[in-house]
Formats: structure tokens, sequence, C-alpha cells
């Protein structure tokens, strides 16, 4: 009864027949295999009648339990070849595993029957089907690897996006190298520019007192002597106001008195530079004019 799929082997152990076989009462034996099922009855000598039509009723009467095992064993093995799928593929498991997983978990929350009937030998029947059918374990085992699964691609995910990070953290390094040495550029270039400013404030204050000594005529030791202090004041201004050195000068003075000292300086100079047009003895004496040679008459 218990080897109906291998009829014409030789008998298994009794500890694995006796796994396979349930007696659910005295006259009522049913052994189960993943290929059948069989039911031993006798006849009950005290009601002939029941006992005539008795085994047509079981077969009814039990065919329910057998019915909703084996579907759980067809289902299980359709997630089972699902997961197969899933596991076979080479992108989208992530996205695949997580409603697999939900959908077994349903499955097996709605295909595990308690009870299958109000008799005990029944459900005693049903689970020894399940047994034999190993649904319960396979649902287990399949619902743990979906799991693992899933744990095991969001690590590998989360790896994935780790590199991508440590990627990025490096273009990042990488900019900032380059934004520094850009910043060292500029404050190069500001550097120049600062120093070209110098240069041509340093000229314009030489060129100014030389035109304006021209046009007051002031002596030539005069509007050296002013190039010389205009130059200087002017240098010491523009590197307080641009470098700001040296910072103890910078600093007493503040920022906001640079600017008026500056321009005070500037009139003081433009006054210099213009005294010689009210002050004569700053200015170059002007030649005598050459007399015209007289012409002494011829007698006649």
């Amino acid at each position: 009864m218990a080897e109906l799929e291998e009829g014409s082997h030789a008998p298994v152990a009794r500890a694995e027949a006796a796994t396979r076989i349930e007696r659910l009462t005295e006259r009522h034996l049913a052994a189960a295999t993943p290929m059948g099922v069989a039911h031993f009855v006798s006849q009950q000598p005290e009601n002939p009648e029941y006992s005539r039509d008795r085994a047509q009723r079981l077969l009814v009467k039990y065919f329910a339990s057998t019915l909703a095992a084996y579907f759980q064993w067809i289902g299980l093995n359709h997630y089972v070849r699902r997961a197969v799928a899933v596991l076979g593929r080479e992108t989208g498991s992530q996205i695949a595993v997580g409603p697999l997983a939900d959908e077994l978990s349903w499955f097996v929350a709605a295909a595990n029957l308690t009870i299958i009937n109000r008799r005990d030998s029944h459900n005693r029947f049903y689970e020894r089907l399940r047994r034999v059918y190993r649904t319960e374990a396979g649902m287990l085992a399949l619902h743990r690897t979906l799991r693992d699964l899933g744990r095991s691609l969001e690590t590998h995910q989360q790896s994935a996006a780790l590199q991508l990070l440590q990627e990025a953290l490096g273009r990042l390094n990488e900019t900032q190298k380059l934004l520094h040495e850009t910043q060292k550029e500029l404050h190069h270039s500001e550097q120049r520019q600062g120093n070209l400013e110098l240069f041509i404030v340093l000229v314009y204050v030489v060129e100014m007192a030389h035109a304006l000594g021209e046009m007051t005529a002031a002596k030539h030791g005069y509007s050296i002597a002013l190039a010389a202090v205009g130059t200087a004041i002017a240098l010491l201004l523009v590197v307080l106001i641009v470098k700001k050195r040296p910072g103890w000068l910078h600093a007493w003075l503040g920022e906001k008195r640079l600017v008026p000292i500056a321009l005070g300086c500037l009139l003081v100079y433009f006054a210099a530079l213009l005294a010689p047009a009210a002050v004569p003895s700053l200015r170059i004496d002007p030649p005598e004019a050459a007399r015209p040679a007289e012409t002494v008459p011829h007698g006649g």
C-alpha cells in the first residue's frame, strides 16, 4: 500500500512504511505517496447495509483532502520554477524577488488549511498527505531561500552603491584639487593684476609730476623731488589698500580711514605740483632776450 509508485521494487523499511500509512480507525487504513493514495477498509458485520457502499462513500469523502494537498503541492512546484527563473536572470533579480517572496507568503498563509473537515480522521489524513508531499518543508525552504536571496541581492546592491559612492568621492576629491589649483591660479592672477595696477599708479604719479612741472615751469630739482616723494607715498598707499601690508600699519589706520588719507595725499600732491605757479622762486628763470645788433649807418 505504501509503494504505489514502486510496486515491483523490494519492500521499503518498516520505519519508512510507517510514515506513509495512517490508521484512521480500527477498520480503515490509508496509505499515501506522491504518486497516489490507497484506502483499505473492512466491513462492519453489525451494519451490512452501511458496509455495502462504504468504499464508494470513503472515496468521495476523502477526495477533498487529497485534492487540497495535491493543489498545494502543484502550487509549491510552480513557485519553485518561478524562483529558479528569477535566479537565472542576470538583471532585474532584485525587482522580481520582492514580489515573489510576498506572493509566496500569501500562498503559504492561504494554502495552509488547519482543519480540512470536522472529522478528526479527515484532518489526520490531510496532514499525512502534506507530510508525504513535503509541502510544509518545501514552503519553509523556498521561503528561506527567497529571503536569503533578497538579502544577498540587497547586500550586493549596497556594495554597488558604496562603490559608486567611493567613485563619486574620488571624482569630488579630484574636482576639489582642480578647484584648489584654479584658486591658486586666480590668486596669482590677482597678484599680477595688483602689481600691474601698482605700476600704472606709479607711472601716473611720475608722469603727472613731469607734465605739471613743464606747465608751471618748475625747477627740475623740485619736480624730481616731488616725483620721488609722490612715488613713495603712492607705493605705500597702494600696498596698504590693495595688499593690506604691512599688517600692523593697516590695522592701526583701519580700512575706513585709508581712502580719506589717500584722497588727502592726492590733494596735497596736486597743490605741491601747482606751487611753482604761485611761488616764483620755484620756477626756472627765463633766459634774457637776445638784443638786436645795432647797425651803424654809413656816412653819406
